[in-house]
């Protein structure tokens, strides 16, 4: 928490500044230093804010295709960021989920749908101006993952 950026003197803000630095000068080559960025991601708001997160994670995920270091912050994190940035998760979830028409080949053959990940899904379904596109990307996981994703076939209408 915050006790770690206090004990070691640590500008919350620096770091916040060099993501948002990273991001504006990135180069595409350049994409797996964003992998990294899945440590930065806590389990309370207080060393940064969900909908600050949603924002530079969703533009992350975009540039390295996918990739992160750490996926568990991420992950738990998945229910807190639907809530508080739709649209920044729904972006998140596809390039996590995603590479283009395929599985994203950063997902290991044995990741499964767990109940965070499905209700994540459900709070942004129930998001009217995104609502088609949580629709297009269950079906799409459904179709090109088979069973692993099928449970999500529920929370379609």
């Amino acid at each position: 928490g915050l006790e770690w950026f206090d004990e070691n003197e640590v500008d919350k803000e620096k770091i916040k500044g060099f993501w948002d630095w990273l991001l504006d000068n990135q180069h595409e080559k350049e994409g797996e230093i964003f992998a990294g960025f899945g440590h930065w991601i806590n389990h309370s708001q207080e060393v940064l804010d969900y909908a600050w997160i949603a924002e530079r994670m969703s533009k992350s995920l975009e540039i390295s295709k996918g990739a992160l270091d750490w996926k568990h912050g991420l992950e738990s994190q998945f229910v807190n960021l639907a809530y508080t940035s739709p649209e920044n998760t729904l972006s998140i979830l596809q390039s996590f989920l995603l590479e283009g028409d395929k599985l994203n080949p950063n997902r290991d053959a044995w990741f499964r749908i767990d109940e965070t990940l499905k209700e994540a899904l459900r709070v942004l379904y129930d998001v009217q101006s995104i609502k088609p596109d949580v629709a297009r990307l269950i079906n799409k996981l459904i179709e090109v993952g088979g069973n692993r994703f099928w449970t999500l076939k529920d929370l379609l209408d």
